[in-house]
């Protein structure tokens, strides 16, 4: 219910400002059209009716917002550096001590439930609910009506059958409607579902003319032929899912209008009914309407007492040409305008703020912006055991893959999977970073590149951020995949918490405010600790990864498989806010190693051994990154594009529509700085970043800040 709420917001905003736009755009053309044919009119009010009805298909994307300025990134390197510029300024080493286990959380109250429903899901509600009344209130008024004609119409007399069915053969109606007459309305009208039948005053035999009843009969004959009481039906439907879009109700009102207007024509125009005489029976109609002593539904032949004056004036112009029906090319042409108009979305993107950067290979050139960063955490010291100080290595790279800072002195090993071993701090402009081998945290302010703190003490797997405090969750499993817990650190370094949550990794939704953890067993739990719910049970060996979709709140979760755990196999999940699989994707023989969702872009990738998948948050299979084994990824600011890190390098891979994989080899200039083993990444989302170099591989920084070499122009190129 809590996802469905959602999605229905979601769905409602951007169809609603769809549908505003459209209605102004049919507005517009309709004012230029005001001397045309009402049957062209009226058919561009129903495009507005079908972009009611369609969800939308295709999204084009539209480039009107103003720029977002981002700092051009200018990287120098005089000829001579002091030795002080690489001098590492002392960092803070804290040791905690071991926090007393927080008990696990009861399951939350009602009132603690209502409290975490969101603004969106609120919402959601309520529009259930106004759907809901809108549509009961319509359905009941509709029974009431077809209950009070059933049991008051009457058959025409034989006298009266036969002049009207002998009128409507002369106008070469094949299949007349029922017709019948029924007291206390002055105003025939049409009823029904699809075509509708005809309902004429009790008095209609004594109406002022032939040539009144003539056009009396025409008018709603038009709306039988038509199938007017459908595109009712139709729009009361429209009505009912955007109730409370004025744009939606005005839409309708002038539908309306432009069908009645239809009408006019079409009896003057297939009938013959001269102007004046059609005028006065309108007219007349309208007087004896304070006789009726009922409702009147919405086809009927005077309508709404404002629309009389306009209809009429139209009707009585001397200029005006009367049409049957619309022409065959104002048909093609709208029919032309709906298929564009009514599946497609426009999404209002920014203006290009800066020159894009191209790299590419083969011919093939892949173009991005520049405004975000890449860590690359890498296992370059095979050794693990036995030193003082190891070689295992950070990178901090720009969008096109220029090192801009590297740190060393971490001790890691491999891991069974690619968790967040490294986790930015948007707000702070900070990242932490995990060891499983060395037992320290530690923290770097991307700002200045200066190390903050190294936390002793904690053999950590993944880490996630709390953004509001900075609260840096950790996943402390000191080497065993079941077991394990959390602790909390503030950004100070001080010891907020710890829970008794085992897992492998972790991750923050910003979606509801809450954590995941995934290993033998799924946790979810809010920032107090609680745990709201848990899925145990069913993993046969781990789960290795999860990401979460922030427009919805789902997770993603990887699940491996092992050759010695029966009943394993490897997976993708997606679970709901309920922490319930809502869905199993089969992943067969590939080996899931990490997870990443781009929300944005609607793209889930996983990064397995031998190879980079692609699947739609919908759960579609989409085109793969075939050949890009990642023991890590990371979904870059396009939806078609991606950051793998794999034992040589990290490339970036692009994959088009066609399913054609597009490869760029960011670290070939420090291929053999880097180590045969696992890499981890972390997107940096903004591009004013700094990090410190050791002294021992400033080299690193001087030679891949230099001038491109002329293959690398050549691939440019």
């Amino acid at each position: 219910m809590e996802e469905l709420t959602t999605q229905i917001t979601s769905y409602l905003w951007t169809q609603s400002r769809q549908i505003a736009v459209l209605t102004v755009a049919i507005a517009v053309l309709t004012v230029l059209l005001r001397n045309k044919s009402a049957h062209v009119r009226y058919l561009l009010w129903l495009v507005v009716l079908a972009k009611c009805l369609v969800p939308p298909l295709l999204t084009i994307p539209l480039a009107v917002l103003p720029r977002q300025p981002i700092p051009e990134v200018v990287m120098t390197v005089p000829a001579k550096m002091p030795p002080a510029a690489f001098d590492l300024a002392p960092a803070e080493t804290v040791y905690i001590e071991p926090a007393a286990a927080v008990p696990v959380a009861a399951q939350p109250s009602l009132m603690e439930k209502l409290a975490q429903v969101t603004a969106r899901q609120w919402l959601g509600i309520g529009w259930i609910a106004g759907a809901g009344l809108f549509a009961l209130a319509a359905v009941l008024r509709a029974l009431r009506i077809n209950q009070r004609l059933r049991r008051r119409r009457k058959p025409l007399p034989a006298e009266m059958q036969t002049e009207i069915e002998e009128l409507f053969r002369s106008t070469g109606v094949k299949s007349p409607p029922r017709i019948w007459l029924i007291d206390q309305i002055a105003q025939p009208f049409v009823w029904g579902v699809l075509r509708g039948n005809i309902y004429l005053p009790g008095n209609f035999a004594r109406a002022d003319s032939p040539e009144s009843r003539r056009g009396i009969l025409g008018h709603e004959l038009g709306h039988v032929l038509r199938f007017d009481a459908s595109v009712n039906l139709l729009q009361i439907i429209a009505q009912a899912i955007f109730w409370f879009h004025p744009f939606v109700w005005w839409a309708n009102k002038k539908t309306r209008a432009e069908r009645e207007k239809c009408c006019d024509e079409t009896t003057i125009a297939r009938f013959g009914t001269k102007a004046k005489d059609y005028s006065t029976a309108i007219v007349n109609t309208l007087i004896a309407e304070h006789e009726s002593t009922q409702p009147v539904p919405s086809l009927a032949i005077a309508g709404p007492i404002k629309n009389i004056e306009d209809r009429i004036k139209t009707i009585m112009n001397p200029n005006k040409k009367f049409h049957k029906r619309p022409s065959i090319v104002a048909i093609i042409t709208i029919l032309l305008l709906a298929l564009i108009a009514v599946p497609t979305t426009l999404a209002l993107t920014r203006r290009g703020g800066h020159k894009a950067k191209e790299f590419g290979m083969s011919g093939v050139n892949l173009i991005e912006q520049a405004d975000y960063g890449i860590l690359l955490l890498d296992n370059a010291d095979h050794a693990y055991k036995g030193k003082e100080e190891y070689d295992d290595r950070l990178y901090l790279l720009d969008s096109a893959g220029q090192v801009k800072g590297v740190f060393s002195g971490f001790n890691l090993c491999e891991t069974i999977g690619g968790p967040h071993k490294l986790a930015v701090d948007e707000k702070r402009k900070t990242v932490w970073i995990t060891e499983n081998v060395g037992g320290r945290l530690w923290r770097f302010d991307l700002r200045t590149g200066k190390l903050l703190q190294k936390i002793q003490g904690l053999k950590a797997s993944a880490v996630a951020i709390e953004p509001s405090s900075g609260n840096a969750w950790v996943v402390v499993s000191e080497g065993n995949i079941h077991g394990g817990r959390i602790k909390v650190i503030s950004p100070d370094g001080d010891a907020k918490a710890e829970y008794d949550v085992p897992g492998v990794d972790i991750t923050y939704c910003d979606y509801d405010k809450s954590f995941w953890v995934v290993g033998k067993n799924i946790y979810k739990l809010d920032r107090n600790g609680k745990i709201l719910g848990e899925f145990s049970g069913e993993i046969p060996w781990t789960a290795v990864s999860v990401s979460m979709d922030q427009k919805n709140g789902n997770a993603w979760v990887a699940v491996r498989a092992h050759s010695q755990v029966p009943a394993s196999k490897s997976e993708l999940w997606v679970l709901g806010r309920n922490v319930r699989v809502k869905q199993r994707i089969s992943l067969h023989k590939t080996d899931p190693l990490c997870v990443d969702v781009d929300s944005e872009n609607g793209v889930v990738w996983v990064g397995c051994h031998a190879t980079t998948l692609r699947f739609g948050t919908d759960g579609r299979k989409l085109k793969s990154a075939r050949s890009n084994p990642a023991f890590s990824v990371i979904s870059l600011p396009r939806g078609d594009m991606a950051c793998v890190a794999h034992r040589r390098g990290v490339r970036k891979v692009k994959v088009d529509e066609s399913g054609y994989v597009s490869v760029n080899n960011i670290t070939e200039g420090i291929q053999h700085e880097l180590g045969p083993s696992q890499k981890w990444l972390a997107l940096v989302p903004f591009s004013d970043t700094k990090l410190q170099t050791v002294p021992s591989l400033r080299h690193i920084l001087r030679s891949h800040q230099g001038l491109p070499n002329k293959k690398r122009l050549r691939a440019n190129k």
